[in-house]
């Protein structure tokens, strides 16, 4: 470790930075430290006042807090006063294993609190760490039963990784393990191809198909799914919308729903929630291995459900939905013959701020088709996964297409993600999930 001559904090953050700091967000930009010479030329832990942070040199968001910032850290000497600020970078050091050791009670206490949050008590999949709404920036920890999936996405957590790891492993045997029942050891499966990592100076790798990446039989909000942790979308499955998979079955139930559309099915999460043995139903998907994956988690499930009423069509979405809204104007369709319950849940279509108009005329398009094609006393569920489209630009999204569509719209439910997913009130770059709840007349 090395500790820095005392400073006033001020001297060095200029009054951006210092505004930042005190205003409780957890990351500072280059441009608000006055004083970047004083930081050290590789990745490390620094420390500010009451706050510690994860420092990553080539990146603009220099500093992005660590833990939360009234956590005592008594064992290292000074480390309480305001004005003092120290790093250490060396990823072997005594220091860094006290860092350790005072940040897994805190991990460990996140992950008991995750577990109690569950709806079933069953499952054995959930979301650990959530990068900085779970204090761990540039990290997030997905766990499919005793597979333990990591996205490393900012240099310092690459730059410690081994040892943070055999901290997170500690963790996990002591507390995951037992609570899912199984002898079996923790198989860690390392993600480090996001596009985040080149912004911090660091290489993408690509996952490789081995033998780790077996297909995992999982329980998750009451069924059982076989996932594939480590490969495919995110870190194998979408758990954010694990909660909501249920709240629109029971909307489906409420209205008598009779015939459903799951676009961008992906595996079935939401579409598995809403079968009934007389319910028809489209699965949407532009991957024909997300659809089969749809038709193995329907017989896992259902072995004996018939599924002649079912179909699965490989196209993209908007193409569907422009072929569907053909047939019906060719045709004169009555309204039994469309559906009274619609699910659209795209991909990000806006990554960044300069993609935030295009996305928002691609999601009219899906919702304006949507609800030209959906009958009168249904339900349009729309999704947005983008954290650069806020509530009211997606509010003003459905109102533009209601109007263009002709149809009434109304309210219902304003979802977000399940709760091992929760934002944090200090972050809003965390908070992304948007699941609205449509009554259509």
């Amino acid at each position: 470790m090395k500790t820095a001559k005392t400073q006033d904090l001020k001297e060095f953050l200029n009054d951006q930075g210092f505004k930042n700091l005190i205003g409780g967000h957890p990351w500072l930009w280059k441009k608000g430290i006055s004083r970047p010479d004083l930081l050290p030329q590789r990745p490390g832990i620094v420390h500010l006042g009451e706050h510690w942070f994860l420092y990553s040199p080539q990146s603009q968001i220099a500093l992005r807090r660590v833990g939360p910032y009234w956590r005592n850290w008594a064992w290292l000497e000074g480390s309480q006063k305001s004005k003092n600020y120290f790093y250490f970078e060396d990823p072997k050091s005594e220091d860094l294993s006290l860092f350790w050791k005072e940040t897994k009670s805190f991990l460990k206490q996140r992950l008991l609190s995750k577990i109690q949050l569950k709806v079933n008590k069953e499952d054995n999949c959930l979301r650990w760490l959530f990068s900085e709404n779970d204090c761990c920036p540039g990290l997030v920890v997905d766990l499919f039963a005793n597979t333990a999936v990591a996205q490393i996405q900012t240099a310092p957590i690459d730059f410690f990784w081994d040892s943070f790891k055999e901290v997170l492993t500690r963790i996990l045997n002591e507390v995951w393990l037992p609570h899912i029942v199984t002898d079996s050891p923790i198989v860690w499966l390392e993600q480090r191809d996001h596009p985040f990592r080149e912004q911090e100076g660091l290489g993408l790798i690509k996952n490789v198909a081995t033998e780790k990446f077996q297909s995992t039989e999982i329980r998750w909000k009451g069924l059982k799914w076989n996932v594939n942790p480590g490969l495919g979308q995110k870190t194998g499955q979408f758990l954010d919308q694990g909660l909501n998979h249920l709240k629109v079955s029971e909307w489906a139930n409420k209205i008598g729903c009779q015939y459903f559309w799951d676009t961008f099915c992906f595996e079935g999460g939401f579409g598995l929630h809403l079968l009934t043995p007389d319910r028809k139903g489209i699965f949407v998907d532009s991957s024909e291995t997300a659809l089969e994956k749809t038709r193995s988690n329907i017989r896992l499930n259902f072995p004996t459900l018939q599924t002649h009423h079912l179909n699965f069509e490989k196209s993209d979405a908007f193409e569907f939905f422009k072929a569907q809204d053909a047939q019906f104007r060719s045709t004169s369709a009555n309204s039994s013959e469309r559906p009274d319950f619609i699910v659209l849940d795209p991909p990000s279509f806006a990554r960044k701020k300069s993609e935030i108009p295009r996305a928002l005329l691609g999601l009219k398009e899906l919702n304006l088709r949507a609800l030209r094609s959906i009958r009168t006393g249904g339900i349009l569920v729309t999704c947005s996964c983008s954290h650069s489209i806020d509530e009211q630009s997606f509010l003003n999204m459905i109102r533009q297409a209601a109007h263009d569509a002709r149809r009434f719209v109304k309210i219902y439910e304003t979802l977000g993600p399940s709760p091992d997913h929760a934002p944090s009130p200090e972050f809003p770059e965390g908070r992304y999930l948007q699941t609205w709840v449509l009554g259509i007349d």
